[in-house]
């Protein structure tokens, strides 16, 4: 073990090197740790957990035979577009050994740049690269530190290609993004956790919410503000995962019925024949003279009566500007509602 006051730790152990930041003290100690230590253990090293200002004198100085997983933080947009085009040092070293990667962008210093091209044509350049470029990636974690650099998948023109990635972590800018990653390129996947985090309103057309994804497995979806679209887009988006064994839902529903248990269990659970884990938080916002029967908190809870073995909390709350609040969780599994409900 190599630790340095003056920086952050170098080396915890033979099979990972962690880079965190960066000194003028600890610029002599890089240095040496570079260009006489790296090369001798470089054939040990499997995960490279880095920032962009190191990647010049650490991740390109050698090479790495057993380097499969790249941790790469605090990236100028502009440096990580050059870093993974096609024909790169990055990608002819490592595009057929690297398995993961996670990637955390800084915010752009200009919105448009001097071609012309957005923060979100950018970022998505980097994410379809990565996942064409690297073959035998399996793992990918992509966002920024910036809350609105979202990818916007459906802004781009349409590309032709198939990805081997089995797990993706992505923050996307509206639903109709999500659609999009699940619309064919990614047919492999078996984990998929995605944040919306949206800045407007949801416009474009509705692709590809049809198809089935029999090798999803788990599917975790948070939706930072609220939606209007559980009805028409989330509703057939979770009926698509018939396999499924795990399910998280965050969001907040502006629009349509109050989602209680008889919802969910209509709706989503029926339709996951072997889910085995289900964890949620939904909020759903009424106005109330939308509603015939003002539902009481008793209602809600009785509607999760065939969920067994959990920790359910509901609340209804009037407001005087005539809407009804109503959150839900649990944070168990329902394997023995799911399975024992189907059996006759």
């Amino acid at each position: 073990m190599v630790t340095s006051n003056a920086g952050a730790c170098v080396l915890r152990s033979i099979n990972k090197v962690f880079l965190v930041r960066s000194s003028y003290e600890f610029n002599i100690i890089l240095d040496r740790f570079s260009l006489e230590i790296l090369p001798k253990i470089n054939d040990k090293i499997e995960r490279l957990s880095i920032e962009s200002s190191f990647i010049e004198r650490i991740l390109l100085v050698t090479n790495y035979p057993n380097l499969h997983a790249l941790d790469l933080y605090e990236f100028e947009p502009e440096a990580a577009s050059t870093l993974f085009q096609d024909g790169s040092n990055l990608v002819n070293q490592f595009q057929n050994h690297i398995s993961s990667i996670i990637i955390k962008l800084k915010p752009r210093k200009q919105p448009i740049d001097a071609l012309g091209y957005t923060t979100q044509d950018n970022n998505i350049f980097i994410f379809l690269s990565i996942c064409i470029l690297f073959k035998n990636l399996r793992y990918l974690n992509f966002s920024s530190y910036c809350n609105y650099e979202q990818l916007a998948y459906l802004s781009t023109a349409p590309i032709e290609f198939s990805s081997n990635l089995l797990e993706l972590h992505v923050v996307v800018k509206n639903i109709l993004d999500c659609l999009c990653l699940l619309d064919g390129q990614f047919n492999q996947l078996h984990t998929f956790y995605v944040t919306i985090r949206p800045y407007n309103r949801c416009d474009g057309n509705i692709v590809g919410n049809h198809k089935q994804l029999p090798n999803l497995k788990y599917f975790s979806l948070i939706h930072e503000d609220g939606t209007y679209v559980y009805d028409d887009i989330l509703v057939p988006l979770f009926q698509r995962m018939a396999n499924l064994e795990e399910l998280s839902l965050y969001f907040i529903s502006m629009h349509g019925p109050i989602i209680d248990g008889d919802n969910l269990e209509n709706n989503i659970i029926n339709h996951m024949a072997g889910l085995d884990k289900f964890t949620f938080n939904i909020c759903s916002v009424i106005c109330l003279d939308q509603l015939i029967n003002v539902p009481l908190n008793e209602d809600i809870k009785y509607s999760f009566r065939n969920f067994q073995n959990n920790q359910i909390i509901s609340r209804v709350d009037y407001f005087s500007r005539r809407k009804l609040l109503y959150p839900g969780r649990t944070l168990r599994r329902p394997d023995t509602i799911v399975n024992d409900r189907k059996r006759p």
